[in-house]
């Protein structure tokens, strides 16, 4: 299995996590064609750079197959997939580890508190990480989403174009 972050023998981060309305876990390969129809949207593909429009299942089985750190967020009521959340572990600066989280959501599904939900559960899953995120400013709704889960700037570039590095600092 090829390590998107480069750090073989690092442990991936893959979790089952359940909250009031989501179940989120590893996607399988029997995902790719669920993952594909929420993905295939320009609204995703075109903010996230490794993704390709159009997205179809070939291209979700490679993603899938390419780090188990990919989680579907599924709806708790029916199992629908609606999104996904990525944590994955890579460098930090100094040497050690950090773990990148980045999702999305359908865009049916979008504005309904999904991504929040999900991201603030793994956040309490990685407790005790050192956690960071990139975003581009411009987008503003996941800009605030990460702002308002307590992520802060870093005033770095990310290592994507055009997107600039947030730490995750948890509450006191």
């Amino acid at each position: 299995m090829h390590d998107r972050t480069g750090l073989t023998g690092t442990p991936p981060v893959a979790v089952r996590l359940v909250t009031a309305r989501l179940r989120l876990a590893p996607l399988a390969i029997a995902d790719a064609a669920e993952l594909a129809a929420v993905t295939d949207h320009p609204i995703i593909t075109g903010r996230i750079d490794f993704l390709s429009s159009p997205f179809g299942p070939a291209q979700a089985r490679a993603l899938i197959e390419s780090d188990p750190g990919f989680h579907g967020i599924r709806l708790a009521a029916d199992g629908q997939l609606i999104g996904l959340l990525g944590a994955h572990r890579g460098p930090t600066d100094g040497g050690g580890s950090a773990i990148e989280v980045g999702y999305w959501i359908g865009p049916a599904f979008q504005r309904c508190g999904y991504a929040r939900e999900a991201l603030t559960a793994m956040l309490r899953a990685l407790h005790g990480e050192i956690v960071f995120a990139e975003c581009h400013p411009a987008n503003i709704p996941s800009w605030s989403l990460l702002r308002a889960v307590g992520f802060e700037p870093t005033g770095r570039a990310g290592k994507r174009e055009g997107r600039e590095r947030l730490s995750y600092v948890p509450p006191a």
